[in-house]
């Protein structure tokens, strides 16, 4: 399906990035040891637009600190090696994530090449939120060329890259977990004890009715944090339940919570009917679509537009809120992220979770109409001649009323 408008200037760097991502592919696969490998991911680093440096560091041997041994061409080649622990460079190489922090006007990006090294990725700040999935993938490919160096067969490099990134996701998505119970004992204790406040007043109270009221409300928060948690933590079942379905119905689905829960009726939600169909897990999609058309209505208010569409390789969620800071745009959807202080700060996390699970990239921009814009990439669509899902044939049924 063709745009309609010209691709944005995030939409430019990402396709600019996947190339960059290709080439760098083939370049590490004929690499024939370690140090030509490490010189050709910062070569293919520093070549991408924003990138103003780009350092391979390995650990020493008794794995107490990360060694510079290459840097991109034109840098000094005077760097210290990193030893403070609680650096996000040591965090991103021993948590297998992508980590970042501020470094003057530039922001680095640190991300670990399973245990062999860490590609450190300098740029311009405001170029931080689409080099992220690039540096992640980059540094996948580094993994898997050390990983293959003395094999010749190109299929066993491909086996060895998926491997690596399988590995780096369990690795990451262990972290994530034992992030979600910390923050969950820790955001639960506080409704337990506003709960037992609430019941001390009533049991003093002749007319415990407002006391009643509270309590009511702080259970809905303790189900709604439960809810969450239970989401994030689930087992990984998103590939035996693949299928083609419908996003526009999907998403119409969703938005029937959503209205009926959150808005007063004036919130709006405007869909492609005519996006094609993705290979998805229909439960997951939906869950997915309430979080995000959830997030629109409480940050956009109840008069918000909520629209769905259609890219190149995926589709978008836009609104036309109050949006939210470019310099938040990759915080979003860490766990505990909220401006909602009675917000679980779990919605966006579980995008991204189940995003991760189907295979494709979510990223967050700003909407033309003047709020966010969630945009999900590498998504695959499905031909007419498979079969359809339940979703996908309510679609069809009501195309021929």
């Amino acid at each position: 399906m063709s745009r309609t408008s010209p691709p944005t200037d995030q939409e430019s760097h990402c396709r600019q990035d996947e190339a960059a991502l290709r080439s760098a592919a083939r370049s590490l696969l004929r690499a024939t040891d370690r140090e030509s490998v490490y010189q050709r991911a910062v070569e293919q680093a520093h070549d991408v637009s924003g990138v103003d440096d780009a350092v391979v560091y390995v650990p020493n041997e008794s794995n107490d600190a990360l060694l510079p041994v290459v840097r991109a061409a034109g840098q000094s080649a005077d760097l210290a090696p990193i030893t403070d622990e609680e650096s996000a460079a040591w965090y991103a190489f021993d948590a297998g994530t992508v980590a970042g922090q501020e470094a003057g006007a530039a922001t680095a990006l640190f991300a670990p090449a399973a245990d062999h090294a860490l590609l450190a990725v300098t740029g311009d700040g405001t170029e931080n939120v689409p080099l992220v999935p690039f540096v992640r993938e980059l540094a996948a490919h580094v993994a898997a060329a050390l990983d293959g160096l003395g094999s010749d067969d190109e299929t066993s490099l491909r086996q060895v890259a998926e491997l690596q990134r399988q590995k780096a996701k369990l690795k990451r998505r262990d972290a994530e977990r034992q992030e979600f119970v910390r923050m969950f004992v820790h955001d639960l204790r506080n409704p337990l004890n506003a709960a037992n406040a609430c019941v001390e007043l009533a049991e003093m109270s002749e007319e415990p009715t407002d006391q009643l009221s509270d309590l009511r409300a702080i259970h809905e928060r303790m189900s709604d944090l439960v809810d969450d948690l239970l989401t994030l933590t689930q087992d990984d079942a998103v590939a035996e339940q693949m299928g083609p379905v419908s996003p526009s119905t999907v998403a119409t689905d969703a938005w029937t919570t959503v209205g009926t829960e959150q808005t007063d009726g004036d919130a709006r939600l405007v869909v492609d009917e005519e996006m094609p169909r993705v290979r998805a897990d229909e439960k997951r999609l939906r869950t997915l679509f309430e979080n995000v058309l959830s997030n629109a209505v409480e940050h956009g208010g109840g008069d918000v537009t909520v629209r769905v569409g259609s890219l190149d390789d995926g589709f978008y969620v836009a609104d036309d809120g109050v949006g939210i800071s470019s310099a938040d745009h990759e915080e979003v959807f860490e766990s505990g992220y909220s401006t909602d202080a009675d917000g679980t700060g779990l919605g966006l996390a579980i995008v991204r979770r189940i995003a991760d699970d189907h295979g494709w990239r979510v990223e967050m921009t700003d909407s033309r109409h003047g709020g966010a814009r969630i945009e999900f990439s590498s998504v695959k669509t499905v031909t007419e001649s498979q079969p359809t899902t339940d979703a996908a044939r309510r679609d069809e049924e009501d195309d021929h009323d």
